[in-house]
């Protein structure tokens, strides 16, 4: 019944990613600003209709520069043909980073792609899981064999449960 969307630079930072002592990566760098830029909607139960309830259009910082902007999290979006086109890319042979340079020289540069490298990784490696999901002792079966089909001295041994799933592999 009521979405705010907020500027990202919204806010400030908690003290507690200031005080600590002991840290196991860099701490990031400072984002926010404490920008009060805003926009609240609300549904009226009377009629159903959303109407503005808040808008502040005023940013208290600069504004990513418009090259910069297709690298924003909020701009990156694979679409079903770009995800198609990844798919097939994959079958025919090319690795991941290779694909990316493909597609990159297709859409122009980098900057008109759409999307940057790190989603494209993630939509492999889902549909990677995707792919195995439910057969795969089948798959570590079948690698397996091959190996031994290379390597003559190449050596393993599995046991199964009573309902013939994978126990263990050796």
């Amino acid at each position: 019944y009521r979405r705010t969307y907020k500027c990202c630079k919204q806010g400030w930072r908690a003290l507690k990613h200031f005080n600590r002592a002991e840290r196991k990566r860099t701490p990031r760098g400072l984002s926010r600003c404490g920008c009060p830029a805003l926009f609240q909607v609300e549904l009226q139960d009377s009629n159903g209709l959303w109407f503005v309830k808040n808008f502040v259009d005023k940013h208290n910082h600069l504004f990513v520069p418009a090259g910069l902007t297709p690298y924003l999290s909020a701009h990156h979006r694979m679409t079903n043909a770009q995800k198609a086109d990844v798919i097939e890319y994959a079958v025919g042979g090319l690795r991941t980073h290779q694909i990316m340079n493909v597609m990159e020289k297709n859409a122009g540069g980098p900057d008109k792609l759409g999307f940057i490298d790190r989603d494209l990784y993630n939509h492999v490696s889902i549909q990677k899981k995707r792919k195995i999901e439910g057969s795969d002792a089948r798959y570590l079966l079948t690698y397996m064999i091959g190996q031994k089909k290379v390597d003559p001295e190449f050596f393993f041994k599995y046991t199964k449960d009573k309902e013939g799933h994978l126990r263990n592999i050796f």
